[in-house]
């Protein structure tokens, strides 16, 4: 998957180039030179192409470092306390950042925009004389290229109940929607890739009553305390007996994985484990990509030490 996935990546994803404002802060500081409501998505026109790309570097990274971090803090905590409610909820956080991590470093993403950040929109508007407004909540962001520019694009999200079942939502149309481009293109690893991104796909929705299977398995552990996760439980519990990898993986090697159907503990760790080693190889791409000198690098390597096994 990763492979294919590097054909989407945007310009100096993580290189010291990148502009330090953050997409928030790339529209607070009216960085768009023109404003368009086409149907029920707005136009935001960059003024720099290359600008516009950089604000998408600040939260991969904290997204991408925060997923590596809570996957080895699963880890530590099964070897160390016994543990298995918060580490599988961290292994299942882990995902949820990974996944934020991939949707930014290609120029997407489903963000919560704030009030200054609809405030600076509006006030563009209504000093051009428009009637139009933009309205605060969750919207999914996208980059698109056009003949007279750079745009960035805001579509309102409503699908889903909840922040992360809306989250996955949307996660499974970026999945269908990239899989797409990716045979549009005629890559070469197309066929793979619809096929890696359908199981992963499945395994995030299939065999749920009541949303998302992912999402539903998280508030089964976290809010229902099923599935005799925390302690005191009896050490003969399965729980208590699962396998915990601290290891993240080849992606390449781990689509089967993504088949487990069986056991819901064994498949929420199999696709949390998958999503949190395609993160770390999209971090390790973008390392070997800015170099070692780079900031990005700097902070990967600090993060490295300070989470290795003491």
């Amino acid at each position: 998957m990763r492979t294919t996935l590097n054909n989407y990546l945007l310009p100096n994803l993580g290189s010291d180039n990148s502009s330090r404002l953050n997409l928030h802060q790339w529209i607070q500081s009216n960085r768009f030179s023109s404003v368009e409501l086409v149907g029920n998505c707005w136009h935001l026109e960059a003024y720099s192409e290359s600008e516009l790309y950089a604000t998408f570097t600040p939260d991969f990274q904290r997204f991408a470092f925060s997923s590596f971090e809570t996957f080895s803090l699963a880890g530590l905590e099964v070897e160390k306390c016994s543990s298995t409610g918060w580490p599988l909820l961290k292994l299942y956080y882990s995902a949820f950042f990974a996944a934020h991590a991939l949707t930014r470093a290609t120029g997407n993403g489903h963000v919560n925009l704030n009030s200054k950040a609809v405030k600076a929109v509006n006030d563009y508007i209504a000093i051009l004389g428009g009637d139009d407004v933009l309205s605060s909540g969750s919207y999914k962001v996208s980059i698109r290229e056009k003949y007279s520019g750079v745009f960035l694009i805001l579509e309102p999200s409503s699908e889903g109940s909840g922040v992360h079942d809306t989250f996955w939502r949307y996660f499974s149309a970026y999945l269908d929607a990239i899989a797409t481009e990716a045979v549009d293109d005629a890559l070469p690893s197309a066929s793979s890739f619809v096929r890696e991104t359908s199981a992963l796909k499945s395994c995030i929705n299939e065999k749920s009553n009541s949303g998302v299977w992912f999402s539903a398995i998280r508030n089964a552990i976290n809010y229902r305390h099923e599935f005799d996760c925390w302690l005191p439980n009896d050490k003969k519990s399965k729980p208590r007996n699962l396998n915990f990898s601290s290891q993240l993986g080849d992606t390449d090697t781990m689509e089967a994985s993504l088949n487990e159907r069986q056991d819901e503990l064994i498949r929420l760790i199999n696709l949390s484990t998958y999503l949190a080693s395609l993160n770390h190889q999209l971090i390790l791409r973008v390392q070997g990509s800015v170099g070692g000198n780079a900031d990005f690098s700097r902070k990967w390597r600090r993060l490295n030490a300070i989470m290795a096994p003491k």
